[in-house]
């Protein structure tokens, strides 16, 4: 084996360098967990790859570090490996470890290249991976051959020309390129799936989530409905320290930074600080400080023809629909004297299809958020409202529950929240006539017993709904933005209140219609007297 140059200098601080740059995870696998006194391969291999980041960076000051060490992957045909495992194997003085097979080639395959590639995926803040240095490599080469074997990857016609797609390559390696590229999806799956347990996944937890991955591709791929991981980033709290929620719908968790994509470092920099009541500090990031991890059913169409892939759209809008419900949820429990909100900043789904990929939200664009601590009670309380608005059917609830969120999560000005708020109370109760004094008075007798309060809550209602209308309509010249501002925050919280009360104490109205729940709320009082009066004249006792 070719020895790395070794100039001589101390190669403990030049460990250091590569930590810096590189990750702590990264160098100890590349030099096999170095310890205070280095061996001799262990320093060469240090000072060497310091030195070729080093002349990297020069040359290119604004290439991230990464990115600058990504050369280090590239397959060297004279050495039968990447230059990466050609320094670790060095450094350890050992092989890469090896896999008995399993008598399944696709497999035995995709966990080759998994070993193979097992330290490039450990340079910091893979977002994609692809090992398109990787095609003349025996690993890859079994790789392409498996895939074509499996008869399920859309490869294209013989006539398909990459070419037409920039790739530059004839047909043949184009094909190659892309069955190369579905190897590496399935690895990149099994990387991202192993990370959402582990942060920094070791081989054996990447190869342990490789099986599964492979079954879910066979089932994509054979036009069957199979069940994807879907992650998204919720910022605006902190959650107690390993503390979890957990349930059929999915799992919510503290943050790592390994978690979020690496674009979104910037958000992941920018903080916002307060301090509690307590006289302790919150920190939260843009990138956010919560996961919440479900399982979402996926299906989709596949062309082989044309090369074309299509995910069925029901994907995301049921995951979108889960977020809402776990964001209501979270507005139901948690109430303080200043309201903390919950955003949903960026979202994927990790599938054996694709690599990266994410759609996200910058929160410097949504509502000011309150940085807030949870106690022990508001988790309880957020994982019992959670349960109880997952198992609702809220197909009559869904405006209501989507209006009210914008307006206490996304809306900056206090006009807009009063109008979604006031959106929502429509959507519970509103009618085609009537409006102000059926919604009015339904909010007033679901929220409120009978009497005084009742009557002041009814009045009160009427007047935010008429402030409501003159924005609307440009007839607003009297109130002051204050007033907007309390009426808006007040209509939030009524749209929230009623929400909780339908969903808690009165299911049995949850799946009509706007008029009709309205209308029975409105009507119960009079229903009850009229039945009252039938079964005392059925008794002979009535006084009418």
């Amino acid at each position: 084996m070719e020895q790395p140059a070794h100039p001589g200098r101390d190669a403990r601080e030049e460990v250091i360098y590569l930590r810096q740059h590189l990750g702590d995870a990264f160098i100890d696998w590349l030099l096999a967990d170095p310890s205070e006194d280095l061996s001799q391969q262990q320093a060469e291999v240090a000072v060497t790859i310091a030195d070729l980041l080093r002349k990297r960076l020069a040359d290119q000051p604004d290439l991230p570090a990464n990115l600058a060490a990504s050369t280090l992957a590239f397959y060297v045909p004279a050495w039968g490996t990447t230059s990466i495992n050609h320094f670790r194997k060095y450094a350890a003085q050992s092989e890469l470890p090896s896999r008995s097979s399993s008598g399944d080639p696709l497999l035995d395959a995709i966990v080759d290249l998994a070993v193979e590639s097992y330290g490039e995926l450990l340079l910091p803040y893979h977002d994609v991976w692809s090992p398109s240095a990787h095609l003349t490599s025996p690993v890859s080469k079994k790789v392409i051959t498996a895939v074509r074997n499996e008869g399920i990857f859309p490869l294209g016609a013989n006539e398909f020309d990459m070419e037409a797609v920039a790739i530059g390559t004839s047909d043949g390696i184009a094909r190659d390129f892309q069955a190369a590229s579905y190897g590496s999806n399935l690895v990149f799956a099994g990387w991202e799936l192993s990370k959402l347990r582990a942060g920094v996944p070791t081989l054996d937890e990447l190869i342990e989530k490789l099986p599964d991955v492979l079954v879910q591709a066979r089932s994509l791929f054979s036009g069957n409905r199979t069940l994807v991981t879907a992650v998204t980033s919720f910022t605006g709290i902190r959650l107690p320290e390993g503390v979890e929620i957990s349930g059929p719908w999915g799992l919510i968790r503290p943050a790592r930074i390994e978690d979020h994509p690496t674009s979104l470092e910037r958000m992941l920099k920018h903080r916002t600080m307060t301090t509690d009541e307590r006289g302790e500090q919150v920190e939260i990031t843009d990138a956010g400080d919560v996961i919440f991890e479900a399982t979402i059913g996926m299906t989709m169409q596949v062309k082989h023809d044309m090369n074309q892939i299509h995910m069925e759209t029901s994907t995301a809008e049921n995951f979108a629909d889960l977020i809402d419900r776990t964001r209501l949820a979270f507005a139901l429990a948690v109430k303080r004297e200043t309201r903390p909100i919950l955003i949903s900043t960026w979202s994927r789904f990790i599938t054996p299809l694709f690599n990266g990929g994410y759609s996200y939200n910058d929160p410097q664009h949504m509502a000011s958020r309150h940085p807030t601590a949870l106690s022990a009670e508001e988790v309880a309380s957020w994982s019992d409202w959670i349960k109880i608005v997952m198992a609702s059917d809220m197909s009559h609830l869904n405006l209501a529950m989507t209006r009210t969120l914008r307006a206490l999560t996304e809306r900056r000005d206090p006009s807009d929240m009063l109008i979604d708020s006031v959106i929502a109370w429509e959507s519970l109760f509103g009618a085609t006539s009537e409006s102000v004094l059926r919604v009015s008075a339904s909010l007033a007798k679901l929220l409120h017993p009978a009497g005084e309060k009742r009557d002041q809550a009814r009045t009160r209602y009427s007047k935010i709904y008429a402030l409501r209308s003159n924005i609307v309509h440009g007839n607003n010249f009297k109130s002051t933005p204050q007033q907007i501002h309390e009426d808006g925050q007040a209509a939030a919280d009524i749209a929230l209140e009623a929400i909780g009360a339908l969903l808690a104490r009165r299911r049995d109205i949850l799946t009509m219609n706007s008029a009709d729940r309205s209308l029975k709320i409105i009507l119960e009082d009079a229903e009850s007297v009229v039945l009252d009066e039938a079964e005392k004249l059925r008794d002979g006792t009535s006084q009418v």
